[in-house]
């Protein structure tokens, strides 16, 4: 086993090199009850004011996450940003409103009870990006273009990189994830693997020739086209 990953880390580079570092987790708001909704809310807070479509996003969770492809179950997040100015968006200001008394109790909120916590990265949503499971069975890698915000425990890498997709969906990665990562349960009875970021970040990653890279990125367009 240590000979085979040795062999996989050869010429490769790591994943975290190989983006940059560009390896985020999502969002965690502290609440989910007050700023995840589903499609109906969504709606009801757009007729009472169309200014609420401005900061309602469509999500994904971990469990969206599938291979080559995300399961929309048309789920939303308000994103209240800090230094939001919240006077603008009077009928999402009321549907939180009903839970000021826990949004208060949050340890992770931003400088109001109606924000969410500080993050540096919210602009990186709007881009094309892989996401990746915080836990799973099998390789479930999916790539989007700039359309879904992922909600913790999951992660996404900011890249459109169909090369780097088809390589994480690899028997080969899986089988190295596999032996670097815990597994929640017995592993025998599908338990199943806890993907930290401390763990993927080591994935290696190798540099394909050419035309090696064109074939892949067919077969990878093939897929996403059925």
């Amino acid at each position: 086993n240590t000979l085979i990953l040795n062999k996989l880390k050869t010429n490769s580079y790591r994943l975290t090199d190989y983006v940059d570092g560009e390896i985020y987790r999502g969002v965690l708001t502290g609440f989910n009850e007050a700023f995840i909704i589903d499609d109906e809310k969504r709606k009801e807070l757009i007729e009472k004011d169309k200014n609420s479509q401005q900061i309602i996003y469509k999500i994904i969770v971990g469990d969206d996450i599938r291979k080559y492809e995300l399961r929309n179950k048309n789920r939303y997040i308000i994103l209240t940003k800090v230094g939001i100015n919240i006077n603008n968006y009077p009928a999402i200001f009321e549907h939180l409103k009903q839970y000021q008394t826990q949004l208060e109790k949050r340890w992770d909120k931003g400088n109001h009870w109606w924000e969410l916590r500080p993050c540096k990265y919210y602009d990186k949503f709007s881009l094309p990006k892989i996401h990746i499971p915080a836990f799973a069975l099998e390789s479930r890698f999916a790539i989007d273009k700039g359309e879904y915000v992922s909600l913790n425990p999951a992660y996404f890498i900011p890249k459109d990189d169909k090369y780097l997709l088809a390589l994480l969906n690899s028997k080969v990665i899986w089988y190295f994830l596999r032996k670097i990562t815990p597994v929640l349960g017995d592993e025998s009875k599908r338990g199943r693997l806890v993907i930290r970021t401390v763990y993927f970040e080591n994935i290696p990653i190798k540099k394909a020739k050419s035309d090696e890279e064109k074939l892949i990125l067919k077969l990878v367009d093939d897929i996403n086209s059925l």
